[in-house]
């Protein structure tokens, strides 16, 4: 989408790719249709199809979530937003496979609630909340919340200036909702997963 930030652009055109952008009124559906399109039309063309792609969900149940349980056993939640949802459900099965009874927080923008209320919109939280719900989203054993986008922002730039972590809107996001499951269960052990750092938003003026 048209939306996205100008460094997400930059770094996909520094490798090489040709940037073709839709009406960010579309949301992530309208990119992932003309995606489709491209493909259809263009021979001896593939789609990782990161939204679809069963391989994503297993890098995390391999990799992410066996990590999480490696490092931290008696972890009690573990707090992601989802926008493929494969971080999510790749986290979520390593924990069932493991038995354990750590619940599994996904978060997407309270502004573009379609799982939790059933409506998509536009929000600020890049990277998180496409307008339709992906396949590699599991339901179960996924628990579902949401986070504003002003306090997604807010949580980023405060990571920045007082922990020195320069992260991304959406980790801004895992952070504040992980932080407010701390302060409501005493002495649990929470994860927030941290997807990607702030360099690609420094355009956006979130940081000043």
């Amino acid at each position: 989408p048209d939306t996205m930030s100008k460094e997400r652009q930059a770094y996909m055109k520094a490798y090489g790719a040709e940037i073709v952008l839709t009406p960010g009124a579309e949301g992530m559906k309208g990119s992932v249709d003309k995606a489709e399109e491209i493909c259809r039309n263009t021979p001896n063309s593939i789609i990782a199809g990161q939204f679809d792609n069963p391989a994503n969900i297993v890098a995390h149940r391999t990799g992410t979530g066996r990590e999480i349980l490696a490092d931290l056993p008696d972890v009690d939640y573990v707090v992601a937003g989802f926008g493929t949802g494969g971080t999510i459900s790749g986290i979520a099965l390593a924990f069932k496979d493991a038995g354990s009874s750590a619940k599994v927080i996904a978060v997407e923008p309270a502004e573009s609630a379609l799982v939790t209320a059933g409506s998509a919109g536009p929000h600020k939280i890049q990277g998180i909340g496409a307008n339709f719900v992906p396949g590699n989203l599991l339901k179960d054993p996924v628990e579902f919340d949401t986070v504003k986008g002003d306090d997604a922002i807010a949580m980023a730039k405060r990571a920045a200036r007082q922990e020195g972590l320069f992260v991304g809107i959406s980790a801004g996001c895992n952070i504040a909702k992980a932080i407010e499951i701390a302060a409501a269960h005493p002495g649990s052990k929470v994860v927030a997963i941290i997807p990607d750092g702030g360099d690609k938003y420094v355009s956006m003026g979130i940081y000043e």
